[in-house]
């Protein structure tokens, strides 16, 4: 919890709350009602509803195992989607969960190759776009997102951006 005077953090009774094996990335949902945690070493994903009362965790279970080690999540700005990066070079993925909007359960739907060892993924404000920090490929990839289906278009070559070992990302403000 944090005290609105001071910005003082203090714990939240229950806490630490069990996750997946090397918890690794967190995301909150749009709504403020539903937390997603990458696993490392479990290769999944933990879902929890947060508790509005108190803000401790209700665990609602992990996904199926993602065959690769799980770093990167983020909720898309609608609260429909979550994407989470399976880094395992040279077959990283994004891969693209449904968020059940009345459980918060994570639902598996697809994934798209991303650059090796992508260590975070953002989406922009809009929804139309998300971008992926690949540490081992030392680039940004850059996709576009179906506003319906919540899908991400392959990134093409003018699509990536060379940069050198980027371990994450943050998008501030609106596209212009």
């Amino acid at each position: 919890a944090i005290n609105k005077s001071t910005g003082a953090l203090s714990e939240i009774a229950g806490s630490p709350f069990a996750a997946g094996t090397g918890p690794n990335a967190l995301t909150v949902d749009p709504t403020g009602r539903f937390v997603y945690a990458t696993n490392w070493t479990s290769q999944n994903v933990s879902m929890y509803a947060i508790n509005p009362a108190s803000g401790a965790l209700v665990s609602l279970g992990t996904t199926a195992a993602a065959s690769s080690v799980m770093r990167a999540v983020t909720a898309d700005p609608t609260g429909r989607f979550v994407y989470a990066g399976r880094s395992a070079a040279p077959n990283s993925a994004i891969r693209k969960y449904f968020i059940d909007q009345s459980t918060g359960g994570l639902t598996y739907d697809s994934e798209i190759q991303s650059g090796d060892n992508t260590t975070w993924i953002a989406v922009d404000p809009s929804g139309q776009f998300a971008y992926a920090a690949n540490y081992g490929s030392s680039n940004i990839y850059i996709y576009s997102i179906d506003p319906t289906t919540g899908t991400m278009n392959a990134a093409t070559p003018a699509n990536v951006w060379a940069i050198v070992s980027p371990n994450c990302l943050v998008i501030t403000g609106t596209i212009e």
